[in-house]
């Protein structure tokens, strides 16, 4: 029980440093380093991803759903794009909602439906994970 708790700790402390590198906003002012701040962005996804793929009840979602990192990194993008790259109930919402079990879940079932290509389903899924976030609800993702 106690390596759970360290675990589950570990994970959390991981996720809110990449969350509050994640949320940085570009420097546009830098123009020169601009394509730095964008690679630097690029690592911080891929170990968000790394930290998604790590956790064995994550694996079994990912499994289930038979999608891949390329899947995930995929579906970041849109939630950063469509209004959940922001901070709700001290979660970085993008970000957080791909590290959960139970958020991954809600949205790899929609990304592997046939409504995968719709974008008010996708503003709709990012809105309500904000809420899920700012609420502080736990469990399945209810539409």
């Amino acid at each position: 029980m106690i390596a759970a708790l360290i675990k589950s700790y570990k994970k959390s402390w991981k996720l809110k440093r990449l969350s509050k590198k994640l949320s940085e906003p570009l420097n546009m002012s830098d123009f020169l380093n601009v394509t730095t701040q964008l690679s630097s962005k690029d690592l911080l996804e891929e170990e968000l991803l790394d930290l998604c793929m790590q956790d064995a009840v994550r694996q079994q979602v990912i499994a289930k759903y038979n999608v891949g990192r390329k899947d995930l990194k995929s579906i970041y993008g849109l939630l950063s794009g469509l209004g959940a790259g922001q901070w709700a109930g001290g979660h970085y919402v993008s970000a957080s909602s791909l590290v959960y079990a139970q958020t991954l879940d809600y949205l790899l079932r929609i990304y592997t439906s046939h409504e995968k290509t719709n974008k008010d389903v996708w503003v709709n899924a990012a809105y309500r994970l904000i809420i899920y976030f700012e609420k502080g609800e736990t469990g399945l993702v209810k539409d």
